[in-house]
């Protein structure tokens, strides 16, 4: 299936729209939306199934829960699949999960992997929620990924023996709320720098009950509150800085 740009539930009068690939490959020109306006999106990806949005002029968007109301959830779901979203170089591609209302979910599960090129939001604006779990499956993060990038935005990433790595600059609370969860011996969190608690008001927190953390940069509470309770092994090659500001 090849389209330029492809609406999983996009209503005006609350219709679900579900998309399921068995083995497939889906490619979408440009955008790929998971919850549009006033209608519900569910995503089934498995068996070896594949999604890949190309980057346009303006570069490749994927977006869940993409409305200015809230009370509605988005899911997507990766069962032994694949999600790639964009190329690295060139123009700026982007991908939020809980974009602008409602609940969005995306699922990594056995041995999926998500490609996600330059920036990852997971709740981006106010109002908005976003939670993806890894599960023995893998993250490659945006460039510059933020968890609970505006006011009132809610960011989760919970990784059960994954991996989450390949963020330059990794956010933890940007304006919002942004929390990482971290379980089993074989959980790992890997990012040049690591930002818990960036602005007034917002909140940043890992919880790690193992596995093991790695960055250059670790930087507890900039202008907000940063906490880390951690059973993880924590490797941090440069500097350690709690409360900077």
């Amino acid at each position: 299936l090849n389209v330029n740009v492809l609406n999983v539930g996009n209503s005006q009068v609350g219709g679900v729209g579900t998309l399921t690939i068995n083995g497939g490959a889906v490619t979408a020109g440009t955008a790929l939306y998971v919850g549009v306006n006033a209608g519900s999106g569910i995503m089934n990806v498995a068996d070896g199934g594949s999604i890949t949005i190309s980057s346009g002029k303006n570069g490749a968007t994927f977006a869940m829960s993409h409305r200015g109301i809230g009370g509605l959830t988005d899911t997507a779901t990766l069962t032994g699949s694949t999600i790639t979203v964009g190329a690295k170089g060139g123009v700026t591609d982007y991908t939020s999960i809980g974009h602008s209302g409602g609940i969005a979910t995306l699922n990594l599960e056995a041995g999926s992997t998500a490609n996600f090129n330059d920036q990852l939001l997971v709740g981006e604006k106010g109002g908005s929620n976003g939670t993806i779990h890894v599960h023995s499956s893998t993250l490659n993060m945006g460039t510059t990924t933020v968890l609970g990038a505006a006011a009132g935005a809610t960011g989760i990433i919970c990784i059960e023996d994954g991996t989450a790595k390949g963020a330059d600059a990794l956010v933890i609370g940007s304006k919002g709320k942004g929390t990482i969860e971290m379980m089993g011996d074989k959980a790992a969190l890997a990012a040049n720098s690591i930002e818990l608690g960036d602005t007034a008001g917002s909140k940043g927190t890992i919880n790690a009950q193992g596995g093991t953390i790695t960055t250059d940069l670790l930087t507890i509470g900039t202008s907000g509150t940063g906490s880390v309770v951690s059973a993880a092994i924590i490797k941090i090659s440069e500097f350690f800085l709690i409360s900077p500001s």
